[in-house]
């Protein structure tokens, strides 16, 4: 009598593939939505810190130079939105630009509106040597090619937002003051470009720059539309970096579409 070999059949066989595919491809997911949140998270976060990192560099008193000079850094002008690099040449959307805003010190400026304060220590944005100085120009843009969006977002896209943001000392009380423009911003770089005359003086106005909260949406997927975007907010009256948290709130969070 033959004995009949042990082995699988073609149906446990088939069953067995594709139960560790099955398993193979939970694992496989599993692990990319772990990899694209923690990449969101990293995003969300690195912004967190580019902004207050600003306050940070306002609040302390900065010579604009060499120290000999009669001039301050009085804190920093970030656009968002602008087109065109130093050179006049187009640059990648989404990208944020950090400008000293350098101005007179010892100037009596008077102690009312920052703003005005500002004007009168003829506060500029300087990144060449234009004045007998050298101020800086620094760019950022998102990790992970997230994108910097508005709160409005189109039915199938969202657009980058435009915006500037003015993080000030006030020339003779040294108080930090936090001003936003919405919806639109300055194209510094352009100007630049162009001409070497005042660019930030014309715009030191309550009708351009205004005392209020600001949200930056941070969209993991670039311009696709994502309802799940983080809410990154300045809110109104910020003095320091504490102002700038990550709104975690469905109920309050401006960006979710």
């Amino acid at each position: 009598m033959k004995r009949r070999l042990g082995g699988f059949t073609i149906i446990e066989v088939t069953l067995f593939l594709g139960i560790t595919g099955l398993l193979f491809l939970g694992v496989t997911i599993g692990v990319q939505s772990s990899v694209f949140s923690q990449r969101f998270n990293d995003s969300t976060q690195s912004f967190v810190e580019f902004l207050r990192n600003i306050y940070a560099e306002t609040t302390n008193v900065q010579s604009a130079d060499d120290g000999r000079s009669n001039q301050v850094i009085y804190g920093k002008l970030v656009t968002f939105g602008e087109t065109t690099g130093l050179d006049g040449v187009s640059i990648p959307s989404g990208t944020a630009f950090v400008y000293d805003v350098v101005g007179d010190m010892g100037r009596d400026v008077g102690s009312g509106d920052v703003l005005t304060a500002l004007y009168n220590a003829n506060a500029d944005v300087v990144v060449k040597d234009t004045r007998k100085l050298a101020g800086i120009v620094e760019s950022y843009k998102p990790k992970w090619s997230a994108e910097i969006q508005s709160v409005g977002c189109g039915a199938t896209d969202c657009s980058n937002i435009s915006a500037a943001l003015l993080v000030v000392r006030h020339p003779r009380s040294g108080t930090v003051y936090t001003f936003v423009m919405k919806n639109n911003t300055i194209q510094v770089n352009n100007k630049l470009h162009h001409t070497s005359g005042a660019i930030l003086t014309s715009f030191l106005n309550s009708t351009n720059f205004k005392s209020d909260s600001i949200d930056f949406c941070i969209n993991p997927e670039g311009s696709k539309r994502y309802k799940n975007r983080a809410d990154v907010r300045i809110n109104k009256n910020a003095r320091n970096s504490s102002a700038v948290e990550v709104i975690n709130d469905q109920g309050t969070n401006n960006c979710k579409l």
